[in-house]
């Protein structure tokens, strides 16, 4: 396929969802081998009793069948959802809350 030929968008679409494909591929082996798998706590009240299932799911998912239309697309709409969540989490980790203030209202 000819770089030239592609539009823009279609570029940058293909880029994101190649990478969400490499970052799937890593994260599912990483579950199923339990490399980076969260504690078993956060599986409570859900139908798994380890990360096996999900990791195979998220690596047979999204990074093996990746084809164009829907699965891209929703690729595309976890990819950014999941960026607000880190910016937003990340975001309120550094910004500390300001002091209260002593009004006359709190001195009383």
């Amino acid at each position: 396929m000819n770089p030239k030929s592609l539009s823009r968008s279609t570029l940058v679409t293909t880029t994101v969802a190649r990478f969400l494909a490499l970052t799937a591929f890593a994260g599912g082996i990483g579950l199923i081998a339990d490399l980076n798998a969260p504690s078993l706590e956060m599986l409570g009240g859900s139908l798994f009793h380890n990360y096996i299932v999900p990791g195979l799911a998220l690596f047979e998912i999204m990074a093996i069948g990746s084809p164009p239309g829907i699965a891209r697309d929703l690729q595309i709409i976890y990819f950014t959802l999941g960026s607000l969540i880190v910016a937003f989490s990340i975001a309120f980790q550094v910004v500390k809350p300001a002091a209260p203030r002593n009004t006359p209202a709190t001195l009383a």
